[in-house]
């Protein structure tokens, strides 16, 4: 039986906030809801066969707002993916959307890892940000998360905020260390189209912080992090020992997965697929018993080697040339270049970056595709 991960989209928030880009819009009512739940009930049968022929090893409900689901709803909906016994099973939460009684449900249903949408500790970044809750309800969701059984907690934070919130990244930085989770991702803000940020720094109304600035913000977060024994294992991604994602491993080490819901992507068998983005398109097809995928491309060995390039660099292990065939030369003598200016470590044939080599990740990828195009 082969190894398979699921992801789970569920693309309804209690409001839209002003950075967000991601597949999602306010939820109108319950009604919309249970609609949504049913359509993943409808398609998760779609693949019944599938799933009982794969060990589902690691489960991701995403969003979105996928707290918002009861956890009634969770538990139904894990009933039909058949997860493994030690199955990694996470659901992301927004503080505002939890109780101790929602949570100890979630864990009831299966959910054993929480990843908190926390974003900041600093009232005043959030306001900016448009979060929808306070700093102690970040604090109180946590502590309610332990106390209902979650060893495995995992915080979202958004560094490198326009001035003056920039001020508050370094201290910022303390509370979710006191909490003394198991996990941390660390964002640097970025303004993408739709979000209503990208518009008003286009306008002028909001001034990013520079690249060097950026850059700064990363390599402090990075220096805090490891100095309090965090494993910086992929450029956002923070953990302790034995607890990094699996689910998002599994993304950058291109393993396969499917994904259940509006706008969800699958990878398997050199295939790549998209459901339509809109969640009322995605209900009635479902409703209608179609199929809910609105996009496929098959994955020639070109795109394959091109994207193992690009996820590689972004992760501790890097890269080992002699996996790329003839192009080994040519990116061995590349990175040997880069690691003689401090962007990668040897370990063997192996090419690891360095918390610089993250920071220009995707930009010497970029580089690297030109020297495998021309093998």
């Amino acid at each position: 039986m082969n190894a398979l991960g699921l992801y789970v989209h569920v693309p309804f928030c209690r409001g839209k906030c002003g950075y967000c880009a991601f597949n999602s819009r306010p939820l109108r009512d319950d009604a919309e809801l249970a609609a949504y739940a049913r359509a993943l009930e409808t398609e998760f049968a779609m693949y019944t066969a599938r799933l009982a022929d794969a060990q589902v090893t690691t489960i991701y409900f995403g969003g979105g707002t996928p707290s918002l689901l009861a956890p009634e709803q969770i538990a139904s909906l894990l009933t039909r993916m058949r997860p493994v016994a030690d199955a990694e099973i996470t659901l992301e939460a927004n503080p505002e959307t939890v109780t101790e009684r929602t949570l100890a449900g979630f864990r009831a249903a299966g959910v054993n890892r929480l990843s908190l949408g926390v974003q900041s500790f600093d009232a005043a970044a959030l306001a900016f940000l448009e979060r929808r809750h306070q700093p102690n309800q970040a604090v109180d969701a946590f502590t309610a998360a332990r106390r209902t059984g979650f060893a495995n907690i995992s915080l979202d934070l958004i560094a490198g905020l326009p001035a003056p919130h920039d001020r508050a990244y370094l201290a910022d930085l303390d509370a979710p260390l006191s909490l003394a989770p198991e996990h941390l991702s660390v964002y640097l803000l970025t303004a993408e189209p739709p979000s209503r940020l990208h518009e008003a720094a286009c306008a002028g109304r909001v001034t990013l912080p520079a690249a060097d600035q950026q850059a700064d913000v990363f390599l402090r977060v990075h220096e805090r992090l490891t100095a309090s024994s965090f494993e910086h294992y992929e450029v956002s991604n923070f953990a302790r020992p034995e607890k990094r994602a699996r689910h998002n491993s599994a993304y950058w080490r291109g393993a396969a997965y499917l994904g259940f819901g509006a706008g969800a992507h699958s990878f398997v068998a050199h295939e790549r697929r998209a459901n339509v983005g809109d969640p009322d398109e995605y209900v009635r097809r479902l409703a209608r018993g179609d199929s809910p995928v609105a996009f496929r491309e098959t994955i020639t060995p070109e795109m394959s080697r091109r994207e193992k390039l690009m996820l590689e660099l972004r992760t501790a292990e890097g890269v080992d040339p002699r996996e790329f065939g003839d192009a080994a030369p040519a990116l061995a003598a590349a990175l040997s270049r880069h690691a003689a200016e401090g962007r990668y470590t040897r370990d063997g044939s192996r090419f690891c970056p360095t918390v610089t080599g993250f920071l220009v990740a995707d930009g010497i990828a970029l580089e690297l595709w030109e020297t495998l195009e021309s093998k």
